[in-house]
């Protein structure tokens, strides 16, 4: 038994050493994203569980940084629909002042 026991125990901490590296890139990638990191990727080796995690998390990053590229877009057209209102209504009171202030003029000139 004591002869199977060290290869078997090499084996097993090798085994253990390449999960817990796995684990640790996707743990660093979690927190790459986390902070704002939105294109970090994990690197994705195998058909196991933790290459399915993996395979998992950059879809949801992918989704994310997919998302807040729509809110920026939706952000851009809402500020230049702003823009283009607050132009409108500068122009518009402006037309509506030009004529008034004609006729107000206009009238008084004739009470004078």
């Amino acid at each position: 038994m004591s002869l199977l026991a060290a290869p078997v125990g090499l084996w097993a901490n090798l085994a253990a050493r390449r999960i817990t590296l796995r684990v640790r890139a996707l743990a660093t990638a979690t927190q790459a994203l986390r902070r704002g990191d939105l294109s970090q990727r994990a690197t994705v080796a195998g058909q196991d569980e933790l290459a399915q995690l993996g395979r998992d998390f950059n879809a949801m990053a992918a989704d994310l940084e997919r998302a807040q590229a729509e809110l920026r877009r939706e952000r851009d057209t809402v500020v230049a629909l702003l823009r283009a209102r607050r132009e409108l209504v500068a122009a518009v009171s402006h037309d509506l002042r030009t004529p008034v202030a004609s006729q107000r003029a206009y009238l008084e000139g004739l009470l004078a």
